[in-house]
C-alpha cells in the first residue's frame, strides 16, 4: 500500500503510456501535472468513497459521503457494520451501493485487508478478489 501523501510508483509510467497513445489525453496531462496523484493511504476508505460517488455527480458525491462520514464516523469495518441497511440508506446511497458497501466491510473483516496485493499480478488480485469478495448477484426493487 502506498502511503499517504505519496505518488504511487505507477503514476509516471501511466501517464507516459497514456500521453504516447492518446494526443487529446497528452495535451491534458502536460496542462495539469499538478497536483499530482497521491495516496489516502487507506485502501478500505478510497474503495468505500469510489463506490459513494460512482454515476452521481461530483457535487452530489461530495454530499453524500458527508453525511455517510456523519452516519459511520471514522469509515472503516466495523463502523459500517454497526449501521443498519436502512441507516445507509438514509444518507442517500442506493440499495445496491449499500449491498457493495457492506460486503466489502464484511470481507474486511474476514481478513480480506491482510492480503498483500502489492505483491501480485493483475491476474491474481482477479482471482483472489472472485475467490474471497461475495457481492450481490440480484437487484432489489
Amino acid at each position: 500500500m502506498v502511503e499517504a501523501g505519496a505518488t504511487p510508483e505507477w503514476w509516471g509510467p501511466a501517464k507516459q503510456v497514456i500521453s504516447t497513445s492518446d494526443v487529446l489525453l497528452k495535451g491534458v496531462i502536460e496542462d495539469f501535472e499538478e497536483p499530482s496523484l497521491s495516496s489516502r493511504g487507506d485502501l478500505f476508505a478510497t474503495l468505500i468513497k469510489s463506490i459513494v460517488g460512482q454515476q452521481i455527480s461530483v457535487i452530489a458525491a461530495s454530499a453524500v459521503w458527508s453525511r455517510f462520514c456523519e452516519c459511520v464516523g471514522e469509515v472503516n469495518e466495523k463502523s459500517i457494520l454497526a449501521k443498519s441497511h436502512q441507516e445507509l440508506r438514509e444518507v442517500g446511497l442506493s440499495h445496491r451501493k449499500v449491498e457493495y458497501i457492506v460486503g466489502i466491510a464484511k470481507a474486511w473483516q474476514d481478513g480480506y485487508d491482510d492480503i498483500d496485493w502489492d505483491s501480485m499480478s493483475d491476474e491474481e488480485v482477479i482471482a483472489v478478489s472472485y475467490t474471497h469478495l461475495t457481492l450481490p448477484t440480484k437487484r432489489i426493487v
